[in-house]
């Protein structure tokens, strides 16, 4: 961790309301409050939404879990905002509050309170070092700086419209070669999907299905996720979005979470597997309309964009 590069964000009367907002709480908890209004500041000056709701008028929510402050980011997750006094060399972080988050920031508060910097970042993956003990040594936390490469989406937008056209980005598969990458057995489950790309070949006016093998970062749980479009008209399109499991697997992960982000972000459908064998949305959208796909896994997402 370096902190160098810390920069300081005056905890204004504004901030300590906030502290105190809901009454008297203990003093771990009015610390991490103002944790989370410090972050809150940061990623603000990134540009980074976070969830307008609530009636703090910060545009923002903090969830109270122990003495945990978690940060909620718009159409992207929540953080884990703690603080930690001048002169101390660990962050703690219960073991209990571990879990359905992107990361952990460190920010640490001046004496006064009248200053906090955000200081260090820990991203999940990273705390499992961590399993037994809850005092983590900053020493373990990354820049800051990290934390907004981490919030960032690594997908390009999907021109869908151009696949007509027989233009299909990199990674985009046939449904046939989906079956050639299972075990027999499992595609034996998905016979409808062999059905339909046969249809496809033979109709090419019908539309063009392809999928792409998503990693959560779970090894045991990668998912194919299934894009298709057909014209209903000239200007309008018919999508298809559809998830299956894949490397073996006959279920989906019961957390699995599949949602449609419309134009703005914003979510318009969801679902969750429960171990379901697939999760499935259809809907219209007219040519140059852009809407996304958002895979959730406990703290892991991946988001696509796509251009119809």
């Amino acid at each position: 961790m370096n902190d160098d590069i810390a920069f300081t964000i005056p905890l204004t009367r504004a901030a300590h309301q906030f502290a105190r907002e809901n009454g008297k709480t203990s003093t771990q908890i009015y610390l991490n409050r103002l944790a989370v209004f410090a972050v809150n500041y940061y990623l603000d000056c990134f540009a980074i939404e976070t969830e307008l709701k609530g009636n703090n008028g910060s545009g923002f929510i903090l969830e109270l879990l122990g003495n945990v402050s978690r940060l909620m980011l718009k159409n992207i997750g929540n953080l884990e905002c703690h603080s930690v006094l001048e002169g101390t060399n660990t962050c703690k972080i219960p073991f209990e509050v571990r879990d359905g988050v992107l990361g952990y920031v460190a920010v640490q508060i001046d004496r006064e309170l009248k200053e906090a910097k955000p200081i260090g970042f820990l991203s999940p993956k990273q705390l499992e070092r961590f399993r037994e003990v809850e005092d983590v040594p900053l020493a373990a936390f990354d820049s800051v700086e990290l934390l907004y490469e981490h919030l960032q989406p690594t997908s390009q937008e999907i021109h869908l419209s151009e696949w007509l056209n027989d233009i299909i980005d990199a990674g985009w598969e046939t449904v046939e070669r989906f079956f050639q990458a299972q075990q027999p057995t499992l595609a034996m489950n998905f016979r409808g999907i062999a059905q339909a790309e046969r249809k496809e070949v033979e109709v090419k006016q019908s539309g063009v299905k392809r999928w792409k093998l998503i990693d959560l970062e779970r090894a045991e749980e990668k998912i194919a996720l299934f894009v298709g479009l057909k014209p209903k008209d000239r200007q309008e399109m018919d999508i298809e979005v559809e998830v299956y499991p894949s490397m073996g697997q006959t279920q989906l992960p019961k957390d699995l979470q599949l949602m449609i982000l419309d134009e703005a972000g914003e979510m318009v459908m969801h679902a969750k597997a429960r171990q379901t064998q697939n999760l499935h949305f259809d809907f219209s959208g007219d040519i140059g309309e852009n809407f996304g796909v958002k895979l959730t896994i406990g703290d892991v997402s991946f988001v696509q964009s796509f251009l119809i």
